[in-house]
């Protein structure tokens, strides 16, 4: 990875098992900032395609964005301004 965040649609909680987690750190976009974080590509997404599942997202916003799983390459999670949910209680490996 390139030190970038990653947002996965993921309701089933499937990723997981596609994931290489010798280097990254996985787990739900759970706090109140990185749900923030992520809203804006939704929207941006409805607005630009008229994606009914982005408009779905945002209409349920307490239960669409906690289905985001996010990812971060583990050597950048001690140099992020807002801390990640506890990840390594959530580590999804």
């Amino acid at each position: 990875m390139s030190g970038g965040m990653v947002y996965i649609h993921d309701p089933e909680r499937l990723v997981s098992a596609f994931l290489n987690m010798d280097s990254i750190v996985s787990c739900p976009a759970g706090t109140p900032h990185w749900q923030s974080q992520l809203q804006e590509p939704v929207t941006l997404h409805r607005d630009e395609t008229g994606g009914p599942l982005a408009a779905n997202i945002l209409r349920q916003r307490d239960r669409g964005l906690p289905e985001f799983v996010q990812v971060c390459p583990e050597e950048m999670v001690d140099r992020l301004e807002h801390p990640l949910v506890p990840y390594a209680r959530l580590r999804m490996a």
